[in-house]
């Protein structure tokens, strides 16, 4: 998880958005990282936004974090309201086009934004996922900047295109 967080690299001020935020390691290191900033952190699953909620109680009550139970194609946030997103093994990436997340994120993320996503374990191939990833970002007009290899997992690292 500090491999992510530290791949997404907050800036000061900065709006982030967490999509999947699981059991709340990566949005407690993020925040702990944010200087004048804030987060949103989703995901579809209540219990996961009740286990983030938990950890982060903190950032949760000084007003750097917001945890919300939503799927990502149905997040509702203004255009533009987030300089970088990071997603870790969130399996809509490589399971489907995610035509329609890749739509709602590519909408909230502000332009040229950054987005991180991060995946380990998971079917097939890190290198077939790696492709099929970056295919789906280009066919949802993203620029895709960079991908590698860490011991940690993979990352595919995209700015917005436009």
């Amino acid at each position: 998880m500090l491999w992510a967080a530290e791949l997404l690299a907050p800036r000061p001020r900065e709006r982030l958005l967490e999509i999947g935020c699981g059991n709340g390691v990566a949005a407690q290191l993020l925040c702990a990282t944010l200087s004048g900033g804030d987060m949103l952190a989703i995901d579809r699953s209540a219990t996961a936004v009740s286990r983030t909620t938990r950890r982060c109680a903190g950032f949760v009550a000084d007003g750097r974090l917001r945890v919300e139970q939503s799927d990502l194609s149905a997040l509702r946030v203004d255009t533009a309201s987030f300089d970088a997103a990071l997603a870790i093994n969130v399996n809509v990436f490589w399971t489907s086009s995610a035509e329609d997340e890749l739509a709602v994120l590519r909408g909230a993320l502000r332009p040229k934004g950054r987005l991180v996503l991060v995946y380990g374990q998971g079917p097939g191939s890190v290198d077939d996922r790696q492709a099929k990833i970056s295919q789906h970002l280009r066919d949802a007009h993203f620029t895709v900047t960079a991908t590698y290899s860490e011991d940690a997992g993979h990352a595919v690292i995209a700015v917005r295109a436009g």
